[in-house]
């Protein structure tokens, strides 16, 4: 817990207390690519656990494109038994196979419910989901793929198909009260060492002689 220190100015005591930075989980943007042509970016949650769409781009190749007014796809963290997994706060892109989780859809939505470009998919199975780290088939069944590089049972031109990512870019989101602590902690150092500087001033300063 932040404690004021007793010598600081009253106000930058109450502005320190409410901005200091807390110890509760983050926000992290992910960027994902794929050499054929698929980008994928977002927001993950690990205090929601979830991973947050909101850009879907295919600049090339058969993959389709979700209409706009689809975005943004909530993918919620499941385990390969099916349960919700819980993101850890400081998590920093372990996903898959080999950390036992990944990003699907809800449960109960498909890739078919979804509007895209190009029209409905066909050769895709009912109620199953695409996935970062893995994919749910269409009899509920959570599969995972080996790691982070694989964005699974993405909706193609003809049937669906894993994008394997070659960029993977995951970035922790400063909280805005860390950037403002730092600004509050400047402004009480410059607040503090007036009164230290006009004391030192004063006492440097040679003592005037008044005569009558």
């Amino acid at each position: 817990m932040f404690t004021p220190s007793p010598t600081l100015h009253p106000a930058l005591v109450v502005l320190l207390f409410f901005l200091a930075p807390s110890a509760r989980a983050g926000l992290v943007s992910v960027q994902l690519a794929s050499p054929s042509g698929l980008s994928i970016s977002g927001i993950v949650d690990t205090a929601a656990d979830t991973f947050q769409i909101d850009s879907w781009v295919v600049s090339a190749g058969g993959f389709r494109t979700p209409v706009a007014g689809q975005l943004p796809f909530t993918l919620p963290a499941f385990t390969l038994t099916g349960d919700r997994f819980d993101v850890p706060d400081h998590w920093m892109g372990a996903i898959g196979a080999t950390a036992g989780w990944a990003f699907l859809l809800p449960v109960g939505q498909g890739v078919e419910g979804i509007a895209w470009v190009e029209g409905p998919p066909s050769r895709v199975f009912n109620h199953s989901s695409f996935g970062w780290g893995g994919f749910r088939n269409s009899s509920g069944r959570n599969i995972l793929r080996g790691s982070a590089d694989t964005f699974a049972y993405v909706p193609a031109l003809n049937g669906a198909s894993d994008a394997r990512l070659t960029s993977i870019v995951v970035r922790p989101i400063p909280e805005p009260s860390t950037a403002l602590f730092g600004i509050a902690l400047g402004l009480c150092g410059a607040a503090c060492g007036r009164p230290r500087r006009r004391a030192r001033r004063a006492a440097s300063e040679p003592a005037l002689a008044f005569t009558r």
